[in-house]
């Protein structure tokens, strides 16, 4: 074992320049105080964001505070990605990013002046460089879930507002932005979202609330939401996984979360509701992966900052005990599965020279040698 919530006003008119869909906006000026920052425990850490959809790319931010984007070559399919390049911009937090079918890959982040930005990579093409998603300043990073292009609809992205704390959303459609709405509620954690079924996207939503412990909401795709519930447990440190990981067939119905008392590792499945302790000691935010088997694995950092691994088989009722995969951690893990055969995912981590890593886990939960993927320090 190792040891290791609603208001919101517009304070300025929105003035959306050139055709529908353009990114191009004059952003709301804050005329009221600001909510309170998360919390340190939340952003304390950083986190590698990978493909959720075979494990393609990595998006992280440099000590710079500039983007910092690696593809994986296929020809070379047990490294993942063998590099990041520094693709500037001004960045806080950690970008997140989705594929748009037979475009590229659009990055979202928030820049230093608390606007959400984007930046598309293009099969094929070099980057067309920042543009901001007009309407909203932001206090957290961009959660985004990739859809699959179905009536035109691309991304939609969630973002706590800067002014109120509530969680906001936003849909990308063929057609451009359909604008922010407000989704109510209060969050003292980064936003975790998924999808709920495999088509009419339908979201669930999960976040820490202003008493430190979890509320979710389900936003449908005719826009109505059920309101956020509280599901007690206990507090929570840090942030909150959610399983889905865009991934197509997967279920968001169980997070994975700190313990705020104990710093244990407990899980809460929303199709069977109850509380279950994995234990340990928790010394960053938790990784989930669904595999293609069927297999739930989380990742985590322990109290000697070496990464962990807890796995339940398909069809398991149980995880088998943590295991330690060794390593020094810096950062929260990220990791992205396959969609099929092998390798079977990848899980990138910080080492303590700030150089990002990664290491291959192979079907049968075999794990390959930690190799860097970056000579640029990442934040």
């Amino acid at each position: 074992m190792f040891t290791c919530f609603t208001r919101w006003r517009a304070s300025a008119a929105i003035l959306m320049l050139g055709v529908a869909g353009s990114l191009i906006g004059i952003m709301p000026a804050s005329a009221t105080a600001a909510a309170p920052p998360l919390p340190s425990d939340v952003t304390a850490l950083s986190t590698p964001f990978v493909d959720p959809r075979g494990s393609n790319y990595v998006v992280t931010r440099a000590t710079t505070n500039a983007l910092l984007f690696g593809r994986r070559n296929p020809t070379i399919p047990v490294r993942g990605v063998t590099a990041l390049a520094d693709a500037g911009g001004s960045l806080q937090g950690d970008p997140q990013a989705a594929t748009i079918p037979d475009v590229g890959i659009r990055v979202f982040a928030r820049d230093t002046s608390n606007q959400v930005v984007t930046n598309l990579f293009p099969n094929g093409g070099v980057q067309t460089g920042f543009t901001v998603v007009p309407g909203l300043l932001v206090s957290s990073e961009i959660k985004v879930v990739q859809l699959s292009g179905a009536d035109g609809e691309l991304v939609r992205i969630f973002a706590r507002g800067l002014d109120d704390g509530a969680v906001h959303t936003n849909l990308l459609t063929a057609s451009g932005w359909n604008g922010w709405r407000n989704l109510g509620g209060f969050t003292t954690s980064e936003i975790s979202a998924a999808l709920t079924t495999g088509s009419g996207n339908t979201f669930r939503v999960v976040v820490r609330d202003g008493d430190n412990r979890v509320s979710t909401t389900v936003l449908s795709s005719d826009g109505s939401t059920t309101g956020w519930t509280g599901i007690g447990g206990p507090a929570v440190r840090g942030n909150i996984a959610l399983t889905g990981g865009n991934r197509p067939g997967v279920q968001p119905n169980e997070i994975f979360l700190q313990d705020a008392a104990t710093r244990a590792v407990m899980t809460y499945n929303f199709d069977q509701p109850g509380w279950r302790s994995l234990g340990g000691v928790a010394n960053s935010d938790i990784a989930v992966l669904n595999l293609f088997d069927g297999s739930v694995e989380i990742f985590v950092r322990g109290t000697t900052n070496q990464l962990y691994v807890n796995r339940r088989a398909p069809g398991a009722a149980n995880f088998i005990g943590y295991v330690n995969l060794r390593g020094i951690l810096t950062g929260n893990p990220g990791a992205g599965a396959a969609l099929t055969g092998d390798p079977a995912a990848y899980v990138y981590v910080r080492g303590d020279t700030q150089r990002l890593f990664n290491r291959l886990q192979r079907s049968h939960f075999d794990f390959e040698d930690y190799i860097a993927v970056s000579g640029i320090p990442t934040a």
